[in-house]
């Protein structure tokens, strides 16, 4: 990840559409103070707000005392099956020494690196293209049939081949539409309103603010390979599996159930190889609010993929007595979720 440049905002609204989704407004000063680091908000003002948005249908998100962050960004990845429709879901993985969330799976995400990400969301597709590569297993490297992107992901397969044994042999155009979803992002400098961009909002305080969209890959998986090229603070490859899953099996399943999965990975123990092997298995259904943000919106065969709101399940995750507890002390929310289940 490079650089983070985060403006902050103590006026920021939500409101419940109509229509369903949730819109925000983010009202940015003309000269805003800046942080490199994710500030967090406190969980008891979320609560606070959390219960006014369903109390009255609207809420304040910032205060002075609770600044809010310019957003993160990015998209979660859907693949086409043998059909020509949307059927996987892609993501990720942390390994298990990570320092934060160590085993979720995580969408294509990232920070703003300056400020004109926060009006443009240039960040949003920039952090699409660059946290993962796609290959077809004859080893084309798939760009985008628009070309947008092109530049960012030539740059990670260069990357990668310089890091590893793999090599890619041509490339091949694949369309990849990015989709719009129940929720509007309204972005406004002073009064001046800059931009409006639809798609899925997360915000919680386990995970931040943060803004999705779902990236479709119009090509079947059983013919694509997946390579994540993000990298240790040092610049070398960590070499994370990706995880494939099938939209029909998730569908239903929440957070720490089991479930089936198709792994694709590079990186053997210490070693990186010259291909990617490509393994089923059972795991664990471990993320982090934000990609649970658009599945719980996203629909297969008319219902929604994962069957809880990432708000109510944040609230409830909150108010659990042992959480809050811990609220009164030194608390670290990465991999709390996940301990907490393991324990019960």
């Amino acid at each position: 990840m490079g650089e983070i440049h985060l403006g902050l905002t103590e006026k920021a609204h939500m409101r419940e559409k109509p229509e369903g989704g949730k819109e925000v407004f983010l009202y940015m000063d003309e000269q805003p103070e800046v942080k490199d680091y994710d500030l967090r908000q406190s969980p008891r003002f979320w609560l606070s707000c959390y219960r006014s948005l369903y109390g009255d249908g609207a809420t304040r998100i910032a205060s002075p005392e609770n600044p809010l962050v310019t957003p993160s960004a990015g998209a979660l990845s859907f693949i086409y099956d043998e059909t020509g429709k949307i059927g996987y879901v892609a993501m990720a993985q942390k390994d298990g020494g990570a320092p934060r969330d160590p085993g979720f799976r995580v969408p294509r995400n990232g920070f703003p690196q300056s400020e004109d990400d926060w009006y443009s969301m240039a960040h949003l597709w920039r952090e699409a293209y660059e946290e993962g590569i796609f290959l077809t297993r004859s080893k084309e490297l798939v760009l985008p049939q628009s070309g947008e992107g092109e530049g960012e992901i030539m740059r990670r397969a260069v990357f990668i081949q310089g890091k590893t044994p793999l090599r890619i042999r041509g490339t091949k155009r694949v369309p990849i539409e990015f989709l719009d979803g129940p929720d509007k992002l309204s972005i406004y400098r002073g009064e001046d309103h800059i931009k409006t961009v639809d798609g899925y909002v997360s915000w919680t305080p386990e995970t931040g603010f943060n803004f999705i969209k779902p990236m479709v890959v119009e090509h079947p998986m059983e013919d694509l390979l997946l390579v994540d090229p993000e990298t240790f603070p040092n610049g070398d490859l960590i070499g994370r599996d990706y995880c494939v899953i099938d939209l029909k099996h998730l569908q239903g399943k929440v957070f720490g159930d089991i479930i089936h999965e198709t792994v694709h990975r590079l990186k053997e123990g210490s070693e990186f190889r010259s291909d990617v092997n490509v393994f089923e298995r059972d795991d664990r259904f471990f993320t982090d609010k934000v990609p649970r943000s658009v599945l719980c919106s996203f629909e297969y065969d008319g219902q929604p993929v994962y069957p809880v709101d990432w708000m109510r399940e944040s609230f409830d995750f909150l108010r659990r007595p042992d959480v809050e507890k811990a609220l009164n002390g030194a608390f670290r929310f990465s991999g709390y979720e996940r301990k907490l289940l393991e324990r019960s």
